[in-house]
């Protein structure tokens, strides 16, 4: 349990870290506040393919820096890790009422799968998988 406690804990961290860098790709961008559904698509696109990369890089570091030495944890923290960021960004459509437009924009999937693939990355590369 006390393990499970700690992924946590690591995840949020991994959230403020991944929700910071997309704020720093977003910044060159000029966006107008008044845009319509259709308009925010792509600049969300836009948005989280630049994060997706990122996210695989903080997260493959994290499952560095909190030790991991087997098939199991690495797995264990990639889905939890996702799940987490799902969640997040679940929260954040709900709380903007832009559900449709957050989960319709596929580059959300991509910056998911680089947050999944983060950890197995860093288990296959210490020959874990």
């Amino acid at each position: 349990m006390k393990i499970i406690v700690k992924d946590v804990l690591f995840g949020l961290l991994i959230i403020i870290l991944i929700t910071a860098a997309e704020f720093i790709v977003t910044l060159p961008f000029d966006v107008s506040p008044d845009l319509s559904n259709a308009e925010l698509v792509p600049l969300l696109n836009r948005e989280f393919l630049l994060t997706a990369v990122p996210a695989g890089i903080i997260t493959y570091f994290f499952a560095e820096f909190v030790k991991t030495t087997t098939k199991g944890e690495a797995i264990r923290r990639s889905l939890l890790w996702t799940a987490m960021v799902v969640l997040n960004y679940l929260a954040m459509a709900l709380g903007n009422d832009r559900l449709g437009v957050i989960f319709g924009a596929w580059g959300l999937y991509v910056l998911f799968l680089f947050t999944l693939l983060g950890p197995l990355i860093f288990a296959r590369v210490m020959k874990l998988l």
